[in-house]
């Protein structure tokens, strides 16, 4: 392999792993159902499902103080 890590070549590359990595966030971060599919999507949410009930409703209670402080 010719790229040598911090060269140009390495650094145009990285550059654009991470615009690729923005675009597909840009594009699907309202709508994680197309993103993963049907199957993983349910899945998701069973996961999500679970960890509610194991934790004593953390992800809802995390949820509700990020949009509190999202708010002020």
């Amino acid at each position: 392999n010719n790229t040598v890590r911090g060269g140009v070549d390495w650094m145009r590359k990285l550059a654009f792993r991470y615009r690729r990595i923005k675009d597909i966030f840009n594009t699907y971060r309202m709508d994680t159902q197309t993103l993963l599919g049907q199957q993983k999507y349910e899945e998701l949410l069973q996961l999500r499902l679970d960890i509610e009930s194991y934790t004593g409703s953390w992800l809802t209670l995390a949820s509700k103080a990020l949009n509190i402080i999202k708010q002020r």
